[in-house]
């Protein structure tokens, strides 16, 4: 079963690509989902390292507050939607 975590866009989160010099403005809709099979990989145009990691783990990893807000609010009131 999947089903809606929330719909964030941060006028302050700019990804800027320094290969092309292309600038994005961060939107993303976010899933509460389950794994089917297989190994998470990346997909090397949109993320350079994917890997499962237990939720007390994720203090030490380096996270973009605006992302770290999105996983915070999954995490800790999965049954809320959250539009920000």
């Amino acid at each position: 079963m999947t089903r809606l975590a929330g719909v964030y866009t941060d006028p302050g989160h700019v990804m800027v690509y320094p290969d092309t010099g292309e600038a994005r403005h961060q939107f993303a809709v976010c899933f509460h989902a389950l794994p089917v099979d297989g190994q998470s990989q990346a997909d090397h145009d949109q993320t350079c390292e994917a890997a499962w990691i237990a939720p007390d783990d994720l203090d030490v990893l380096p996270i973009h507050p605006s992302m770290r807000l999105r996983i915070v609010h999954a995490l800790t009131e999965p049954d809320t939607p959250h539009i920000c």
